[in-house]
């Protein structure tokens, strides 16, 4: 499976601002989605109190990231916090914001003390994860293979 993302997590953390970017797995204990069409995604978020919201959050590619919650936080043009969280598990981030964040703008340099540890299958199936969720990696790598 190829994945094209449209927005990064910095995306969303400029859409919706540090404090609510920050917020955004507070209260949430379930997701049904995001469920994708061309532009957007759409999701319904169970907060600890019981309440469903549904979302929408627009990614069109070049166009700044919109939404549409039910919640009614949503200030100015801003994301709420339940759009932020609606990305981040679109990006396969839903992890803390900050850690999400980190990971994102981390450099791969870093990984290298933890990739020491794992064995050879291992480190087998996580390229060929890679590979299969990446176009250009997958490219990248069948180009030296060939070598």
């Amino acid at each position: 499976m190829t994945y094209d993302f449209e927005f990064t997590v910095a995306d969303l953390r400029a859409a919706a601002g540090e404090a609510t970017f920050a917020a955004a797995a507070r209260h949430v204990v379930d997701i049904d989605g995001p469920h994708e069409d061309d532009w957007s995604l759409y999701a319904t978020v169970r907060l600890d109190d019981g309440q469903e919201l549904e979302t929408i959050l627009h990614h069109r590619a070049g166009k700044p990231l919109q939404g549409d919650c039910t919640c009614g936080e949503e200030r100015a043009g801003r994301l709420c916090s339940h759009l932020v969280w609606v990305g981040l598990v679109y990006l396969g981030l839903d992890a803390d914001p900050s850690r999400a964040l980190a990971a994102e703008t981390a450099p791969a340099s870093d990984l290298r003390p933890w990739l020491a540890t794992l064995d050879r299958p291992e480190l087998i199936e996580l390229i060929i994860e890679a590979a299969a969720e990446s176009l250009e990696c997958r490219r990248r790598l069948h180009l030296r293979s060939r070598i």
